[in-house]
């Protein structure tokens, strides 16, 4: 099994400890459901930032929520914090609302390029 220090991001946006070891440390099942999460955040920003251009709350909501759930997995406990934020904004105030996305949107992008990063490192 990898190392500790070889599967955690230096920024410490990522921490994939929960990955390791829901995968037994297998490294190609590992590699597997970090590509997953990879593609579920690079898809779901792309459809939230729509969302927001239209300014539909709604499905923003729902999306934001389903999001919330797929970076669980990777450990991205900043990012789920502030997309905690934008669904509770969706739901309720309305307010801050394109800020807050630009705001998870860059953390997003961050991970994107860590786990792009892990992803080379286990090849």
């Amino acid at each position: 099994m990898a190392e500790k220090e070889d599967i955690n991001s230096s920024s410490g946006l990522i921490n994939l400890m929960y990955i390791m070891d829901i995968s037994g440390g297998n490294m190609p099942v590992a590699k597997d459901m970090i590509n997953t999460a990879l593609n579920q955040i690079i898809d779901f920003i792309q459809i939230m930032e729509g969302y927001v251009k239209e300014e539909n709350w709604e499905d923003l909501s729902f999306n934001t929520h389903k999001l919330r759930s797929s970076v669980r997995i990777i450990g991205a406990v900043t990012l789920q914090n502030k997309l905690m934020e934008l669904e509770k904004a969706s739901n309720a105030s309305k307010t801050d609302i394109p800020e807050l996305f630009a705001t998870a949107k860059g953390i997003a992008s961050e991970i994107i390029r860590e786990l792009e990063w892990e992803l080379d490192k286990m090849a």
